[in-house]
């Protein structure tokens, strides 16, 4: 049989294939089941094709990786800000006559809070063909609900440079405390999502690098804001012993230093997801440029 029979065999075969499981569009969810595989979806005129491969990123909605894409580069860039934000407050606090700091200062952390927010908003988008809801649908509901405690968190600090009321100052810290254990679960749940979200790059090494990383942070994190508490709690306390302070503050300093270890690590993390989403939002466009099912990598 020569070639170009063999491609108009190929041809009609795939004219005459249909999709013979349940299937949701990649872009509206709509059930493909029955649909020729070179149709189209009736609802959003999707090509069928796109959405039978599986739940990789390549083949989902294009707009719906970039969206991904924004959200790593703005958690990224609230870094930096947040970064120089803590060398602003830093070299204010250093020269300044009266201990006080310049508003411009205390209002760069702020603002790399509400980028990591915007950031983490976008990177938890829900895919609109609902196929993964079952596997991480409820870390990446439960990393939206902490940003709220995490805007809170910062609001308190900002606001904790303002000399208050000792009773409005208790209630303050016990509030802050709170917003901090939220911001932790937040966090878990992130590096759990960045965990399933790996899989679907594929990259297994990514994906084992978010479950260390999660782990090992938040571990450090909840050693570092626990015993934090406990030492502001006896340094505080008329009569607690000044050993049992000094010992609490010095556990939580070593897991501080551990927790910058391991936010360094999640630095690069986030770096290395960055161009794996960069890489996925090219061939997303690419498979979704051509009407025909696709089989490319």
């Amino acid at each position: 049989m020569s070639i170009p029979e063999n491609l108009a065999s190929l041809n009609d075969a795939l004219a005459a294939a249909s999709v013979g499981q349940d299937v949701p569009c990649r872009r509206c969810g709509y059930n493909l089941r029955g649909l020729p595989l070179l149709s189209r979806c009736p609802e959003c005129g999707t090509a069928v094709g796109v959405s039978v491969h599986g739940d990789l990123l390549r083949y989902s909605d294009p707009q719906f990786v970039t969206t991904l894409h924004k959200g790593v580069r703005l958690m990224l860039w609230s870094i930096l800000v947040s970064v120089i934000g803590i060398i602003a407050v830093a070299v204010t606090a250093a020269i300044s006559r009266t201990g006080g700091l310049s508003f411009g200062a205390r209002m760069l952390p702020l603002a790399g809070s509400v980028l990591n927010v915007i950031g983490a908003w976008l990177l938890t988008t829900p895919d609109p063909s609902g196929i993964v809801e079952d596997r991480y649908g409820t870390a990446r509901k439960v990393i939206r609900y902490s940003l709220g405690a995490a805007v809170l968190n910062d609001i308190i600090n900002f606001e904790g440079q303002v000399a208050v009321p000792p009773a409005v100052y208790m209630v303050l810290q016990v509030v802050g405390g709170l917003s901090a254990v939220a911001g932790l679960v937040g966090l878990f749940a992130q590096l759990h999502y960045l965990e399933k979200l790996a899989t679907r790059l594929p990259s297994d090494a990514l994906s084992d690098r978010s479950r260390r990383i999660k782990w090992g942070l938040s571990i450090a994190y909840a050693v570092g804001i626990s015993f934090g508490l406990l030492a502001t709690a006896l340094s505080r306390r008329a009569g607690a012993p000044a050993s049992i302070a000094l010992g609490g503050g010095c556990v939580a300093g070593l897991a501080m230093v551990a927790a910058l270890v391991y936010g360094i690590m999640y630095l690069f993390l986030l770096l290395n997801f960055g161009r794996a989403l960069a890489e996925q939002t090219a061939l997303a466009l690419r498979n979704w440029s051509s009407d025909q099912p696709s089989s490319a990598a």
